[in-house]
């Protein structure tokens, strides 16, 4: 992330800052947040992939892309 000021925590396991809520974390903190940050980035592509196979069963743009406040089924929906 760029334009954040940040303070690595003394552990230097993650970052704190002002304008943001939580923790920051980058693959050059120490170990074991690299470790994490690369599991989850492949469980990320895994879910993404697994997903982008999968045939839509409930429509297109349902709402025009605009789902707040819909109680939507399960099932596969495609928006663009």
């Amino acid at each position: 992330m760029t334009g954040f000021s940040f303070t690595a925590d003394s552990s230097a396991e993650f970052s704190r800052s002002s304008q943001i809520q939580g923790f920051a974390y980058a693959p050059t903190d120490s170990p074991p947040t690299p470790t994490i940050l690369t599991s989850a980035v492949r469980d990320l592509e895994t879910a993404y992939n697994d997903a982008s196979q999968r045939a839509n069963t409930q429509g297109f743009n349902i709402g025009g892309g605009n789902i707040g406040g819909m109680t939507l089924t399960p099932g596969v929906y495609t928006f663009f």
